[in-house]
């Protein structure tokens, strides 16, 4: 275990950057999973903190983020806040 007290401003900055880095593959590991269960024209939900509960369909599926078209409104979602319809 690490004594966090006992490490230098350097040492401290370098262990933020890698748990940080793992963190960020972690995030893209499960996105580019679940990003793969979706297709273009999939009927898709999400909760929405303001709206509540949105349903649409995926018009656009990008390298982060999939555009899914509500009504006349698309949201950019990450691919882990998506569900099928």
């Amino acid at each position: 275990m690490f004594n966090l007290r006992d490490m230098t401003d350097v040492e401290l900055r370098n262990l933020n950057i890698t748990i940080v880095d793992e963190l960020n593959h972690r995030r893209n590991v499960k996105n580019q999973t679940v990003k793969a269960q979706f297709r273009i024209g999939d009927d898709v939900k999400f909760n929405s903190r303001n709206r509540g509960l949105v349903e649409g369909k995926i018009v656009k599926i990008n390298s982060k983020t999939i555009v899914v078209k509500s009504g006349f409104t698309n949201w950019k979602v990450s691919p882990g806040l998506l569900s099928k319809a």
